[in-house]
């Protein structure tokens, strides 16, 4: 629990700092938030992986927080190695409500999703695939970070009959006006007239088992997929089982405290004494 180091000053204008960020990001966080965790430990083995292999996690983050992933244990028999298929998709929104209501029946259906979902859900998006990994301890850190993307908004649907009359009305009213032409150079960028740069990779910082990092506050969605290679039928040597434990966590500024938790807890420390 937080704590003020002043009377009570410190922790009022960091409550207010906090809420003010929360305000100008456009979240709109429901009174009497939950908890939310920033620590999971997945158990997979050769049989729980056959039911599900995506695996979902949210969390509202500050800017800047990493997303990691690490191996923490694994069981794996060395003369008849087990190999996998590992991508994870990560995802913000503006609209706080849409991942508060996920389960993991919607992970298949937003993974490497290029679209926006709900209405007020604009953001971007980060996917990632490793090549074939083996089941033997293995680092899923990225020296580089992806370049996220931004999500693609649906088109709204207009009336077809009021739209086709509001352009004849118009047309009837303003007589064509002749449109100067504009002339841009090949490779120029329309916004800024400067050769467009192709998009780079960040370079990610020394931060241990970091696969992503946030790029605004407000709330991310983190989709794990692994799914097992099929392995060529051996009667001599069936295949053995395997497990492996894995830890995801989302880390920012102030810990594992989420975005939406860290006002109540400067409110609380600010009335110690």
């Amino acid at each position: 629990m937080a704590s003020s180091t002043g009377p009570g000053r410190r922790g009022t204008g960091l409550l207010y700092s906090a809420l003010l960020l929360l305000v100008l990001t456009g979240l709109s966080v429901p009174v009497g938030t939950v908890s939310e965790p920033g620590k999971w430990i997945l158990n997979l083995n050769s049989e729980t992986l056959k039911k599900e292999n995506f695996f979902i996690f949210t969390k509202t983050l500050f800017n800047s927080s990493f997303i990691q992933l690490k191996l923490v244990a694994e069981t794996c028999n060395s003369s008849s190695p087990v190999k996998f298929d590992v991508s994870w998709y990560l995802r913000n929104s503006h609209c706080y409500n849409e991942f508060l209501s996920l389960n993991a029946t919607w992970s298949k259906e937003y993974f490497n999703s290029k679209v926006v979902k709900q209405e007020g859900g604009s953001g971007y998006y980060v996917f990632h695939r490793y090549p074939t990994i083996t089941c033997q301890p293995h680092m899923f850190h990225l020296d580089e970070f992806k370049m996220k993307t931004r999500l693609t908004e649906l088109p709204r649907k207009l009336n077809t009959e009021t739209k086709t009359s509001g352009t004849r009305r118009r047309r009837e009213e303003e007589p064509p006006k002749p449109k100067a032409a504009v002339v841009q150079k090949k490779g120029a960028s329309a916004e800024t007239g400067k050769d467009a740069v192709p998009p780079k990779e960040v370079a990610a910082p020394a931060h241990f088992d970091a696969v992503a990092e946030s790029w605004e506050d407000g709330p991310y969605m983190f989709i794990l997929h692994i799914e097992e290679k099929n392995r060529a039928p051996d009667g001599a040597n069936p295949p053995t089982p395997w497990s492996l434990q894995l830890q995801i966590s989302m880390k920012g500024s102030y810990d594992y405290i989420s975005a939406t938790e860290w006002p109540n807890m400067v409110e609380e420390g600010g009335g110690e004494g």
